[in-house]
């Protein structure tokens, strides 16, 4: 299987642009939209049918581009980072760390989707490319370790495409919140970003960058694109623009009246990374909002596992939580109100309330249709 990342509006491959040609990261992404289709409702029928094939597939084609090194380890020879310096015969390297990204998600929930599906097949080759396959090109040593491009080329220049960072979100297969050095990693990765700044970026990349600030728990610098994004890009009837509608802000800035519709949609869902989503498994509740938003409530976010998720927000500190449970799955979630015991009452017929002791992470299980309510003990 594989998508191309240039085609004309009617899927037909442009040849002119080349690196869009062999990008196979747009197969990976479709994957990775069908896998939270399946986080999201825990549909076993559509996992197995739709999802899971179409993963194992996708796989198949990276497996044929890997190579092995003497040392043991693979790597991927060749490969690019979406549209960096676009289709430039030097537009290519090795581990493109966009690529990397996708591999190690479509190994991680392969071997997940075995497990629920109950299949043995090809699951030591999964682990073992996981195992073998660096999670990014990596410049730096230590403590000064950044994502880069592809292995010698680093971020030279502000660039439109966050995609280098794609191991922290879409793909959340780096732990920023449990994992002190891939936070470490993040961090510096972030501090060359911002260093370069925003000069070459187009509408949809503020969105983009808000939610990965919100993914590192920055909610003052996520509401803050927003605000950037809203004021530059947004034409006066509030369609949301590819140029920027403001001179000066970025060199893309000369076809002001060139609508671009996922702009807006990143907006909407950057403002729900900032009030709720799962990494690593583990929901977080107002991760990333900034001071000034006191007073705060959201009701029925989907989140993975097949909860819907409600919650309120007053004085700046979460009062509770609320989650109906579609399927009866475990809820894993990061403590909502900082620390202290809490208080999980549920609507299912017989159940008591329940006290839990003020973990990092809390555990609760459910069954399906339940609703559980999550409130601080009294002190």
């Amino acid at each position: 299987l594989m998508v191309h990342h240039a085609v004309d509006d009617r899927c037909t491959c442009m040849g002119g642009f080349w690196t869009g040609a062999i990008d196979h990261g747009s197969t990976g992404w479709v994957a990775h939209m069908m896998w939270q289709y399946y986080l999201y409702t825990l549909d076993t029928d559509f996992l197995r049918r739709t999802a899971f094939p179409f993963m194992r597939d996708t796989l198949r084609v990276y497996e044929a581009m890997l190579e092995e090194r003497p040392d043991g380890t693979l790597t991927l020879p060749v490969s690019v980072s979406p549209e960096y310096e676009g289709s430039a015969m030097w537009a290519w390297g090795a581990n493109a760390s966009f690529q990397l990204a996708i591999i190690h998600f479509l190994c991680r929930a392969l071997l997940r989707s075995a497990a629920i599906l109950g299949v043995d097949e090809d699951i030591c080759r999964w682990q073992q490319i996981a195992e073998r396959l660096p999670i990014g090109s990596l410049a730096g040593e230590g403590s000064r370790r950044e994502l880069v491009l592809w292995d010698g080329q680093p971020l030279a220049h502000s660039h439109r495409h966050h995609s280098h960072m794609a191991a922290l979100y879409p793909f959340d297969v780096v732990d920023y919140w449990n994992s002190p050095g891939d936070r470490t990693l993040l961090e510096n990765t972030a501090r060359t970003w911002t260093r370069l700044g925003m000069g070459e970026w187009t509408g949809w990349c503020l969105p983009w960058a808000a939610i990965l600030w919100a993914r590192m728990g920055n909610g003052e610098r996520a509401a803050l694109l927003l605000e950037e994004h809203r004021r530059v890009y947004t034409g006066p009837a509030k369609y949301t623009t590819h140029d920027a509608v403001l001179a000066g802000f970025s060199v893309f800035d000369r076809r002001p009246d060139i609508m671009q519709i996922e702009a807006a949609m990143g907006a909407a869902t950057a403002v729900m990374e900032m009030l709720a989503y799962t990494a690593s498994g583990v929901l977080r509740v107002f991760p990333a909002v900034p001071a000034r938003w006191q007073e705060a409530a959201f009701d029925g976010i989907r989140a993975e596992g097949a909860f819907l998720v409600s919650a309120e927000r007053r004085d700046g500190r979460t009062h509770w939580v609320r989650v109906f449970s579609e399927r009866g799955a475990t809820l894993r979630l990061a403590h909502p109100f900082g620390e202290g015991d809490v208080l999980v009452t549920s609507n299912a017929p017989g159940r008591t309330p329940q006290r839990l002791e003020g973990a990092a992470i809390l555990t609760v299980p459910t069954s399906p249709d339940e609703e559980v309510l999550i409130t601080p003990c009294p002190r």
